[in-house]
């Protein structure tokens, strides 16, 4: 699957990445990243932990992931 990221952060029992941590578990540049956003409507969108702050869950992530190895 993707490549383990360490030390990601920790939001309640949940694992969020931001969008480097993102498109490195990916294996894929952040602008990719970005237009994956703007057109895939099936990938998952970052939440705001502080403004200009956005993150993902990876169990979101990781559920888009499979259903696209599919």
């Amino acid at each position: 699957m993707a490549e383990a990221i360490s030390t990601l952060e920790r939001i309640g029992d949940e694992e969020v990445m931001s969008a480097k941590q993102v498109a490195q578990y990916l294996s894929i540049s952040r602008g990719t990243l970005y237009n994956i956003l703007k057109r895939d409507e099936e990938f998952p969108h970052p939440f705001s932990i502080t403004p200009g702050q956005k993150r993902w869950k990876r169990t979101e992530v990781d559920k888009w992931l499979v259903k696209k190895m599919k």
